[in-house]
């Protein structure tokens, strides 16, 4: 029996990106509109027990950042670098 964990829906104010499949091992990738950033968890894999790993993100306004705000930057392979608004 093959896993599927079923397309996940897409934020308010994004999407989710799911090309390559919803089976065992495949991702589930997050992208908010323009204004919006992703709070959560921003790519999340298909489990053995046919469920999304983590739980659903959300995109929020850039307006409301509380202060102080971390920002991780990554490509979706790799780190980056972190920036601290305070």
């Amino acid at each position: 029996m093959f896993a599927d964990c079923g397309i996940p829906a897409n934020p308010t104010n994004g999407r989710v990106d799911v090309n390559k499949g919803t089976g065992l091992g495949d991702r589930a990738a997050y992208t908010c509109n323009a204004g919006y950033y992703v709070t959560g968890d921003y790519v999340r894999l298909c489990l053995p027990n046919n469920t999304w790993a983590g739980t659903q993100p959300s995109c929020i306004i850039y307006g409301n950042l509380k202060f102080p705000f971390v920002f991780v930057l990554t490509n979706k392979r790799s780190f980056i670098g972190i920036l601290v608004f305070v």
